[in-house]
């Protein structure tokens, strides 16, 4: 059967999305559900009065930069405004607060630590029943390091202070979604304020101004690097290639073979920690795509090297501590999005080293891949720095203003005779057989051992396809040496970042970064603000406790 292109109208659903779909509907955060005040809205017509402070049930509630309340559920709401609004005549009149919703940094899905007397921003404004409030709260907000400003005494988790340094936007289900500091905007008093360039001196040790490669260029890193997908794309991307590290002394062999002014570095995670944190190995920008085998929707039974490919994925964040990137690339199967806690605790390595996170689905067809393949891709934006977004879609049919999707005929069909790994005559059939995709379309996920038996047909119906086309189908140029059998070279390829993807990946890191340092950052002088803001009593409201 033969696969059609997909269309606006018509998307055919492979194997690695149907994966995808089927951890979809089984993911569900029943056993911690988000609280999210009911929206509520109050029309026109009725009469509203704005107050600025009023006593409820023998609480003082006020509006205020670090005001706030505490509501019946746990979470706390901002107080930027308070306001009555009488639903009909001779009735009582109901009040509500307005402001920004807030959780515990310990209720927020595991991706922040259990850290005491500090909170989260999860919604901008929302607008509830001052009703649902039990008491006031003071909340500073700001982008300072943990644990500036956080209070020292236990009681005051319960009665004190809480302190907000991060934004959390996902959806539903966390496909998709952004954990960041709090910018200079966001922190209303300018006491709780720290400047772009302190942030980068205490994080790196230095002000970030520009590339750090005498050429110009910014420098890159590649970890866990393979047979170079990734500085393949850097290389094509504008970076300067520094070092790349892998434990297999076959990739590494093809690694250098590739990249031949670069440092490649025949260590594990762990070994190479250890000579980075000996050794200045610090780069602009890092990429980092931890052995995925543990978490693939194709691994279904226990393998021997779990433990050990499990052990080696959380050694990222060691490396990211040990070389101090300002911006980080990480790549992953979707696949580790069936298992929560491991997904959740890549987030976390990376807030607790202070990095802003943004993570997202991307499907690699809409890059110019033509294959189904579905990846996890991370960002990280150390402290001080801009996260960069995600690029957007440059290939789609159908489309008015993009790239029709990348066709089998494309990528393979202008290999020179004379390429490596390309034998079309051991790879013959005894017998025509029905291909199962045609020029005209894309082909499946490519594996470590290339494709699945009764998906390996060359459109033409006569072979198997060559290790070379497998290869194209990564979107590798015919250049790219690997080094092995053809078992080995299917495992680089299959294990690779399709260099396309990587290349635009990386130049929108390489283009926030060159915004960033091409601004002038432009410091205040403000007189600190009184945060005190008791005010005055003259147009305070008292409502008396409710029996």
């Amino acid at each position: 059967m033969s696969s059609p292109s997909p269309s606006p109208d018509y998307i055919m659903i492979d194997d690695d999305e149907e994966s995808l779909i089927e951890i979809l509907n089984e993911w569900n955060f029943d056993d911690e559900p988000v609280t999210v005040p009911e929206t509520i809205v109050i029309a026109d017509e009725y009469d509203r009065t704005t107050l600025e402070r009023i006593v409820y049930n023998g609480h003082n509630y006020r509006v205020g930069k670090l005001s706030a309340a505490e509501l019946e559920d746990q979470t706390f709401v901002g107080i930027d405004g308070i306001f009555s609004v009488s639903l009909e005549q001779n009735q009582e009149p109901q009040y509500y607060i307005t402001g920004p919703l807030y959780r515990r940094a310990r209720d927020s899905f595991g991706i922040l630590g259990r850290k005491r007397n500090e909170v989260s921003m999860f919604e901008e404004s929302v607008m509830v029943p001052l009703s649902d409030a039990i008491r006031p709260r003071r909340i500073i907000r700001t982008n300072a390091p943990y644990p500036d400003h956080n209070p020292p005494c236990e009681r005051d988790d319960q009665i004190g202070p809480l302190v907000c340094r991060w934004k959390i936007t996902h959806t539903a289900k966390q496909t998709k979604g952004t954990v960041r500091r709090l910018s200079i905007e966001e922190i209303p008093l300018p006491k709780y304020r720290w400047s772009r360039s302190a942030l980068q001196r205490f994080h790196r040790g230095r002000v970030s101004q520009g590339p750090s490669h005498e050429s110009g260029k910014y420098t890159f890193g590649d970890g866990f690097c393979g047979a170079g997908g990734v500085s393949r794309g850097a290389k094509d991307a504008g970076l300067q290639i520094s070092w790349g590290f892998d434990h297999d002394p076959k990739v590494i062999t093809a690694y250098r073979g590739n990249f031949r002014n670069t440092m490649g570095y025949e260590l594990d995670v762990y070994d190479f920690i250890n000579i980075a944190r000996e050794n200045d190995m610090s780069v602009d920008i890092l990429h980092v795509s931890p052995p995925c085998q543990p978490h693939s929707p194709a691994h279904t039974t226990e393998g021997k090297n779990d433990e050990i490919n499990e052990a080696a994925g959380l050694g990222f964040g060691d490396v990211v501590d040990a070389v101090k990137p300002r911006i980080v690339m990480l790549e992953q199967t979707h696949g580790i999005l069936r298992r929560q806690l491991w997904f959740r605790s890549y987030v976390e390595r990376f807030t607790s080293l202070g990095y802003s996170v943004r993570w997202g689905i991307l499907p690699t067809m809409e890059f110019g891949v033509p294959q189904s393949r579905i990846r996890l891709i991370i960002f990280a934006a150390a402290p001080g720095e801009s996260l960069p977004p995600f690029p957007s879609p440059t290939h789609r049919n159908g489309h008015a203003t993009l790239l029709p999707l990348t066709t089998v005929r494309e990528a393979i069909g202008n290999i020179p005779p004379t390429a490596t790994y390309h034998d079309t005559v051991d790879t013959r059939f005894e017998y025509w057989r029905p291909p199962v995709f045609q020029w005209d379309g894309q082909v499946a996920t490519i594996l470590t051992k290339g494709m699945q038996r009764d998906h390996d047909i060359h459109p033409d119906g006569h072979r198997r396809f060559t290790v070379r086309e497998l290869a194209c189908f990564q979107t590798f140029p015919h250049y790219h040496t690997f080094y092995g059998c053809n078992t080995d070279v299917k495992k680089q390829i299959g294990n690779a970042v399709p260099p396309i993807l990587a290349k635009v990946l990386l130049q929108e890191i390489r283009y926030t970064l060159e915004e960033v340092d091409q601004e002038e950052e432009v410091l205040e002088v403000i007189e600190l603000e009184d945060d005190n803001e008791e005010g005055s009593d003259d147009d305070l409201v008292i409502i008396e406790p409710q029996a």
